[in-house]
C-alpha cells in the first residue's frame, strides 16, 4: 500500500513540475528582448553664420535574446543631419547611409551587452533642435526603452538605505547652485567647452577627436592645448598635424566663456604648433598673443616648453 501512495505522490509531482516547466518555457518565448537608447541633448552654438549642435544616440541590448536586423533611424525633419563617428562593441557590423536630413544605421544584430553609439552633427541656418527623433526597427519583436537621465542617476548606485541621504545632498547642492549660481555655471561650462571640441573637430574632419569629445561633458579647454600638442609630436603625417593645428585655432576662435588663462594657453600651444610645422613667423606671433591675453600663463608655459624648436 505505501509502495502505490508512493508512485502515485512520485507521479503527482513529476506532472506538477512538467506541467510548471512548460508554463515557465512558454512565459520566457513570450518575454520579448529589449533594446535601449539614449540621446545626449545638444546645445547649439553659431558657427559661421549657422546653427550647429552635435547628439550621441547609443543603442544597447540589455536583455538575454539576440535582435537582428536592426534599423536605426535618427532624423531631424527640414535640418540637415550627417554622421560624424561610430563607436560600438569589438567586431560590429554596421552600414550607414546619410539621406539629407536623416541617418539610416543597419546592424546585423545585437546581442547581450552589445551597443553602438552615433555621433550626429545637425547644422540649419536659422534653427536647431536640441536633439533628434530616432526610431528603432527589427523583424523582431522587441521592446524599445528610451533611457532618461534619471535611469543612469548616482541615486540607483547606493542601496535603499542610502537614497533619502543622497536626494537631500543633492537638494541641497541644487539649492547652492541656485542661490549662488557657482555650481551651475561650472557645470554649464563645460558641457558647452566639450560641445565646443566636439564641433571644431567635425569642422577639420578628425573622428578620433570627435569621438573624444562627444562621449563626455568632463573636458577643459586649458588642458587641451598640451593633449594636442603631445599627438602633434606623434604624428606622421603633415596633414594630420595641419588638422591639430586648425583644430586649436578654430577652438580659440569661437570658445564660449574661455578665460583668460585658457585662451592663453591654447594660443601658446597653437605656436609651438607652428614651430613643428616650420612657420617661426606664425609661431611668433602665437607667442605674442598668448601674451597679450595672459601674460602669468604665457611665462608659465614658456620656461616648460621654450619658444623655440
Amino acid at each position: 500500500m505505501e509502495n502505490i501512495e508512493m508512485i502515485i505522490a512520485t507521479a503527482i509531482v513529476t506532472l506538477v513540475v512538467t506541467v510548471l516547466a512548460g508554463i515557465t518555457v512558454e512565459y520566457f518565448k513570450k518575454i520579448k528582448p529589449k533594446l535601449s537608447y539614449s540621446i545626449k541633448e545638444s546645445i547649439p552654438i553659431t558657427l559661421n553664420d549657422n546653427k550647429i549642435g552635435a547628439n550621441v544616440i547609443e543603442v544597447h541590448n540589455p536583455s538575454s535574446k539576440t535582435v537582428k536586423n536592426i534599423t536605426i533611424r535618427i532624423k531631424s525633419l527640414g535640418v540637415d543631419i550627417k554622421n560624424s563617428g561610430v563607436n560600438s562593441t569589438t567586431g560590429l557590423d554596421y552600414d550607414i547611409d546619410e539621406l539629407g536630413d536623416s541617418i539610416e544605421v543597419k546592424i546585423p544584430f545585437l546581442k547581450f551587452k552589445d551597443y553602438v553609439s552615433i555621433t550626429t552633427i545637425m547644422e540649419d541656418r536659422f534653427h536647431i533642435p536640441n536633439k533628434p527623433e530616432v526610431t528603432i526597427r527589427s523583424p523582431d519583436q522587441f521592446k524599445s526603452i528610451l533611457e532618461s537621465k534619471e535611469d543612469t542617476s548616482i541615486v540607483k548606485r547606493f542601496d535603499s538605505a542610502m537614497v533619502p541621504a543622497t536626494v537631500a545632498a543633492m537638494v541641497v547642492g541644487l539649492s547652492l547652485s541656485i542661490s549662488s549660481n557657482g555650481i551651475y555655471t561650472l557645470m554649464s561650462a563645460r558641457i558647452d567647452q566639450s560641445t565646443q571640441l566636439t564641433l571644431a573637430a567635425t569642422k577639420v574632419d578628425f573622428p578620433q577627436l570627435v569621438s573624444r569629445y562627444s562621449t563626455g561633458n568632463d573636458f577643459t579647454y586649458y588642458t587641451q592645448g598640451p593633449y594636442i600638442y603631445s599627438l602633434v609630436m606623434n604624428s606622421h603625417t603633415q596633414e594630420e598635424v595641419q588638422k591639430y593645428y586648425d583644430f586649436l585655432g578654430l577652438v580659440v576662435q569661437h570658445a564660449s566663456r574661455i578665460n583668460s588663462s585658457s585662451k592663453a594657453a591654447l594660443e601658446f600651444f597653437i605656436g609651438r604648433v607652428s614651430l613643428v610645422m616650420g612657420n617661426e613667423s606664425n609661431a611668433k606671433s602665437w607667442f605674442s598673443a598668448s601674451m597679450n591675453t595672459d601674460e602669468a600663463e604665457y611665462l608659465y608655459l614658456k620656461d616648460i616648453y621654450g619658444t623655440t624648436d
